[in-house]
């Protein structure tokens, strides 16, 4: 919905991050006074309006999505304590989580997967525990990964769900 979207996603290639960063971030801070807090959303709106011409809401869109969920009943991830880790490998053909809550794989996954066709992925395991995982694959294949995973227990499905999504949009001029 933008002209030149591709200025507001940077590079595939991060060898030009800083040249796309310089030419298209921006830092923005708004400070208010506790009693004006409800004006947040309003103010950053105009903000947008008044500094680039953009015009941002909130909606309700369908969006694609991947769920994690549980195929089996085998606890085949719960953690063996331990010092909490978080690791992936520069090639991302490698995700280690150790003693942390599942939310953490989703959580990597969807960095990971950020421009895979797939922006969200949601727990739907309802598993409470830590976890223990090592993932040895291609980690921006989603075939691979669905196999990684079932060795666990784990599958994604793909879903469509309806979701608040921040929508911006050139101004009308």
């Amino acid at each position: 919905e933008l002209p030149n979207a591709i200025n507001y996603y940077p590079p595939d290639d991060m060898s030009n991050y800083d040249t796309w960063a310089n030419k298209n971030l921006f830092c923005y801070v708004l400070k208010l006074p506790s009693f004006r807090a409800n004006q947040l959303f309003s103010i950053m709106q105009q903000d947008l309006v008044n500094f680039f011409g953009l015009e941002g809401s909130i909606e309700k869109r369908r969006v694609k999505c991947l769920e994690l969920i549980r195929i089996s009943s085998d606890n085949k991830i719960q953690t063996t304590s331990g010092m909490p880790l978080v690791e992936v490998n520069p090639e991302k053909t490698r995700l280690i989580i150790h003693n942390l809550p599942i939310s953490n794989l989703v959580t990597q996954l969807e960095l990971i997967n950020n421009k895979s066709g797939y922006p969200y992925f949601v727990d739907k395991t309802n598993y409470r525990w830590n976890i223990d995982i090592d993932l040895q694959t291609n980690l921006t294949d989603i075939s691979s990964v669905r196999l990684e995973l079932r060795k666990y227990g784990l599958d994604l499905v793909e879903r469509y769900l309806k979701k608040d999504i921040l929508v911006i949009r050139k101004t009308i001029e």
